[in-house]
């Protein structure tokens, strides 16, 4: 069987995969989820395609190869999470340091002055409004 761009079915009720590259990775993936490496096998992950037994070997040299496209895949997954988080991160230290600025020229202007500790009371609000941000973190991944 030969992995060209249409889905039709082909001989035998088979189907041409636009990306049997990119399927078998998807499918070792689940197989694996479900049954763990072990029980792991190129032949169950061409038949949950609908291919041939040799359809794999195209674009893999072995099982092995499979599973190291397997954990590229996860790989990428995880540095793509893991750049997200970063990004959230970042935000949310900007908007900790915002909170603790603000709470800093409040101070300096005075509106404080009435409290027994002033500067107690600006870092105690600048703390529960940080921790109240990094509680609701969530809420700056989430475009406006």
């Amino acid at each position: 069987m030969s992995d060209t761009p249409s889905e039709a079915p082909a001989k035998g009720g088979r189907y041409h995969h636009g990306d049997l590259k990119a399927a078998l990775v998807d499918a070792a993936i689940s197989l694996i989820a479900e049954r763990g490496v072990r029980e792991f096998s190129l032949a169950e992950v061409s038949r949950r395609l609908g291919v041939t037994v040799a359809a794999p070997y195209r674009h893999f040299a072995d099982r092995d190869d499979l599973l190291a496209a397997v954990g590229i895949r996860a790989i990428d997954a995880f540095a793509a999470a893991l750049a997200a988080e970063v990004r959230a991160a970042d935000a949310l230290m900007a908007v900790t340091e915002a909170t603790a600025h603000g709470h800093a020229m409040l101070l300096l202007d005075g509106s404080f002055d009435d409290e027994e500790d002033p500067v107690g009371s600006a870092a105690d609000q600048a703390a529960s409004a940080t921790l109240a941000l990094i509680r609701g973190r969530t809420a700056l991944r989430q475009p406006s």
